[in-house]
Formats: structure tokens, C-alpha cells, sequence
């Protein structure tokens, strides 16, 4: 009887040490949330959008700060957004825009970039962007 109730013991110990290092394994993979620390930039577009970038914290010293880039509107809310332009260029330069096109030069690593927006604007409806990139890696 001793025996079956060491063996049982050990048996749950060890499922709850598999557990426990799979708990700790799931831990070290998940990444750190994105931090919007900083506005780098605020650009007026056509009425109501500009173009607005953060400056994205990665909470790890051996990652480099990255930029995140939004067309907003005025009902727009950057912490619902997705951006439409990652990288670390914090210097990225507005072009030529008009109604619903603009183009940007960006002089560094692009991580992410999407360059057909729909914006919501305060009467509901929704604008239509069309985003060109002139990109070029420079360290």
C-alpha cells in the first residue's frame, strides 16, 4: 500500500514539473508588448487626416526603437489602429500627397508596410489611401 501511494505521489509531481516547465517555456517565447512611447511626427494631410508616427519601445536593449506610422482621421484612435508602416527610419520624409495618395521616403529597415489604407471618417464613411514608398537601407 506504501509503495502505490509513493508511486501515485511521484507520478503527480511529475506532471505538475512537466507542467510547470511548459508554463515557463510558453513564458520565454511570448513576446514583450509593443510600447507607443513617443510622437515623432504629426503631418497634416487633406482635411480631417495627417500622418502620424510613434516611436515603439521594444522594453529589450539588444532591439533597436522602430517607428510606427498611421494615416489618421479625427475619429481615428491609434490604440484600435494597425499601422501601416513599420521601421526604424524615425526621419521618414512626406512627398507629394493629394486627396487620398501620398508617397514617403524612408532610408532604413521596413519590418512591415501596407500601402492600401481604409480610414473612417467622422461621418462614418470611409476614405480610401493609396501609400508609395521610395525605400532605401541605409544603417
Amino acid at each position: 500500500m506504501n509503495t502505490k501511494l509513493v508511486l501515485k505521489t511521484a507520478k503527480v509531481l511529475f506532471f505538475v514539473v512537466v507542467l510547470l516547465s511548459g508554463l515557463f517555456t510558453a513564458w520565454l517565447f511570448i513576446p514583450t508588448p509593443a510600447i507607443l512611447d513617443k510622437q515623432v511626427l504629426d503631418v497634416p494631410l487633406t482635411k480631417p487626416f495627417k500622418l502620424v508616427s510613434y516611436r515603439n519601445n521594444p522594453n529589450d536593449a539588444s532591439m533597436p526603437f522602430t517607428y510606427h506610422y498611421y494615416v489618421i482621421s479625427d475619429v481615428s484612435d491609434i490604440e484600435e489602429m494597425e499601422p501601416f508602416l513599420i521601421t526604424t527610419d524615425k526621419f521618414a520624409k512626406l512627398g507629394e500627397f493629394d486627396e487620398n495618395t501620398f508617397s514617403l521616403s524612408v532610408n532604413g529597415k521596413i519590418e512591415q508596410y501596407t500601402n492600401d489604407l481604409w480610414i473612417e471618417k467622422s461621418d462614418g464613411k470611409l476614405q480610401h489611401w493609396y501609400v508609395s514608398i521610395n525605400a532605401r537601407y541605409i544603417r
